[in-house]
């Protein structure tokens, strides 16, 4: 087996977390066995397989190989409508839960703390949306009177 270089992580002070690393690692390696024997052990027993589920001399419509296709068939049509199924669901499921989300999350908290608005508008094209403003628009609803009174003469 080979030598690990992972250096420990620091203690984190929880005996049910560290349980659980103990749990994770043990199942990883067992895993890994389980793997590498399964892989050694197909490579010797594909051409029995392949064999018994292709008999020779046996009518097709008795071999196991067809039966198998039939179902995997089966099997991979209904997944298909299983898969359809559960986007429809969740194309209406999720945009009414993360409506509800943002509800409670205070989004605009949340924009002021993690995004950076510096960058954010420096990325903005402010000649093109300047070009789009109706400056005449704007001139007739400004208030030109306070506008003199703050002139100094």
């Amino acid at each position: 087996m080979a030598r690990s270089t992972h250096q420990p992580t620091a203690p984190t002070g929880s005996s049910v977390v560290s349980g659980v690393d103990v749990a994770v690692g043990a199942s990883a390696l067992a895993l890994g066995a389980a793997v590498r024997m399964v892989r050694r052990a197909s490579a010797l027993l594909e051409p029995v397989g392949r064999a018994a589920m292709r008999p020779p001399g046996a009518p097709a419509r008795l071999q196991p190989a067809l039966w198998a296709e039939a179902v995997g068939d089966i099997g991979s049509r209904r997944r298909t409508s299983i898969r359809r199924e559960l986007i429809r669901r969740l194309d209406s499921l999720v945009p009414a839960l993360l409506a509800e989300v943002l509800k409670r999350a205070h989004l605009t908290d949340m924009v002021l703390r993690y995004v950076d608005l510096d960058e954010v508008v420096a990325g903005v094209d402010l000649d093109s949306a300047a070009a789009r403003l109706d400056v005449d628009s704007v001139v007739r609803r400004a208030d030109v009177d306070a506008v003199v009174d703050r002139v100094d003469v």
